[in-house]
């Protein structure tokens, strides 16, 4: 399922806001891919984007919650840590494995479901702590 940007989900850091709307942008190539029949192909390219970007979003957002003392920050941090490594996985089951349609189904829910979840829920406390 392809998501719509939700302006209710910006934390108010433009940043980090504009690499939120990238990774959901970066997903929703990956599931018209998929509804093209070239999900497999774009497979490899979704997660080691992914790998890399989620690096770098990661860090500038950690580094913002350590620069506002966000009381959350080791409970976010984990979380981010933990889709690193599920993320990790999928790419070495992928080089085992090769593409398969197994594989398309399980990076939407791992990766797609988690980001839109993590947004809404652990950004969304965050973005309630930076405006209070």
């Amino acid at each position: 399922m392809a998501y719509q940007w939700n302006k209710a989900w910006e934390i108010g850091y433009p940043l980090v806001d504009a690499q939120h709307k990238m990774l959901i942008h970066k997903y929703n190539s990956f599931i018209v891919a998929c509804a093209s029949g070239k999900g497999k192909v774009e497979l490899m390219g979704a997660i080691n984007f992914l790998l890399s970007y989620t690096v770098e979003h990661f860090s500038d957002e950690e580094a913002l919650q350590i620069q506002i003392n966000y009381p959350h920050y080791d409970k976010h941090k984990m979380q981010h840590d933990t889709f690193k490594m599920g993320a990790e996985k999928l790419a070495s089951r992928l080089e085992k494995e090769g593409p398969s349609a197994r594989l398309v189904v399980q990076f939407n829910a791992d990766i797609g479901d988690w980001l839109i979840r993590h947004i809404k829920t652990e950004d969304a406390r965050l973005t309630s702590y930076i405006k209070n």
